[in-house]
């Protein structure tokens, strides 16, 4: 049985994951799509399922075939607006931050994109991304979720 909680120390695949979901989150716009329709809609995905879940195939992919393989789950996807730009590190640390979540807690993608929304994370990301993982997951599961979950 898997253990999740605050005192969880994530592996070197969950870990290497995380990444690989930072870099994805941060190209998204490069392919033409918008960040936040595209973030909303992967974190509700069956993709994503999968990657909670540690789905060999899917999770060890890399960034490249991931990043096709879960626009063809998403789709339709809103094109990218100028107006609509979002800072690329500010969307590294959303893809990064959101799956270290799942992975620390097992909250499913689904419900820490339902309790926190990409709009929500944003306002988060100037105080937050500059501290530890856990803390930063502590005060969004405090400020959005009520309460420290597990």
């Amino acid at each position: 049985m898997e253990k999740y909680g605050f005192e969880k120390d994530l592996n070197h695949d969950e870990l290497a994951v995380a990444n690989t979901q930072g870099i994805i989150f941060e190209e998204c716009q490069g392919l033409g799509v918008d960040a936040d329709d595209y973030i909303t809609k992967f974190m509700q995905s069956k993709a994503a399922e999968e990657i909670d879940a540690m789905k060999p195939g899917v999770f060890s992919a890399g960034s490249a075939p991931l990043k096709r393989y879960i626009l063809s789950q998403i789709e339709p996807v809103m094109r990218f607006s100028e107006s609509r730009r979002i800072d690329e590190d500010a969307l590294y640390w959303i893809g990064y931050i959101f799956r270290y979540w799942a992975f620390l807690l097992g909250i499913p993608s689904r419900a820490i994109v339902h309790a926190v929304p990409v709009e929500k994370a944003l306002q988060c990301y100037p105080a937050y991304h500059c501290m530890g993982n856990k803390e930063a997951i502590s005060r969004m599961t405090r400020l959005f979720m009520g309460s420290t979950v597990l």
